[in-house]
C-alpha cells in the first residue's frame, strides 16, 4: 500500500500557496488531538498520486477544505486538483468543513462550476491565526470522526512508517 489511508479519518485538501502553512498546523493540532490525518506531503510515498489521493478520499469520514483569497478561481480549469478532489468529497457525501483563509469569501452557486456547486452550501469556518485554538475548537465540533485512541494510533504510525 503507498498510503496509509485506510486509518485516516479526516483528509486534508488546500493550496500550496497559500494555505500551505495552515495544512500543516491543522495537521499537527489534529494528530495531537488523537486523530488519524491525511495530508499529502506527509502521507502519500510511491505509486500514482491521483489514485492515492482519491483512495484517501473515499476512506475519510471528514473532509477539511482550507480555501485561501481566491483559493477557488483555479476550479474553473476541469483539470484542477482541487476542484477534483472537492468533486470527489461531494460525490462521496462526506462531511465538508471549509475553513475560510485570508478573508475567503465563498462564490455562489452561480459561480462554482456545476459539478462543486453544492460547495457553496457548505458551512464555512473564518480561519484567524490571531485566535486560531477558538477555530481549531470549532474544527473540532464540526468533525465526524472521533479521536483515536492516541497510544494505539502513534503505534499504528511508527509500523506504516517501517513498511
Amino acid at each position: 500500500m503507498n498510503t496509509k489511508s485506510n486509518t485516516y479519518q479526516i483528509f486534508i485538501s488546500y493550496r500550496r500557496n497559500g494555505s500551505d502553512a495552515h495544512a500543516r498546523v491543522f495537521y499537527e493540532k489534529l494528530i495531537k488531538a488523537g486523530y488519524s490525518v491525511f495530508l499529502d506531503f506527509e502521507s502519500l510515498f510511491s505509486g500514482g498520486f491521483k489514485h492515492n489521493i482519491f483512495q484517501a478520499i473515499e476512506n475519510c469520514t471528514d473532509f477539511l477544505l482550507l480555501i485561501p483569497y481566491n483559493g477557488l478561481e483555479r476550479c474553473h480549469d476541469e483539470e484542477d486538483l482541487m476542484r477534483e478532489e472537492i468533486k470527489k468529497a461531494l460525490t462521496l457525501g462526506k462531511n465538508i468543513i471549509p475553513i475560510f483563509i485570508n478573508g475567503f469569501k465563498m462564490p455562489s452557486r452561480k459561480e462554482l462550476p456545476q459539478d462543486i456547486a453544492d460547495l457553496a452550501e457548505e458551512n464555512g469556518i473564518e480561519c484567524s491565526m490571531e485566535y486560531f485554538n477558538a477555530v481549531f475548537a470549532k474544527v473540532l465540533r464540526n468533525l465526524s470522526a472521533q479521536p483515536l485512541d492516541k497510544y494505539l494510533y502513534a503505534t499504528l504510525d511508527r509500523l506504516h512508517k517501517r513498511m
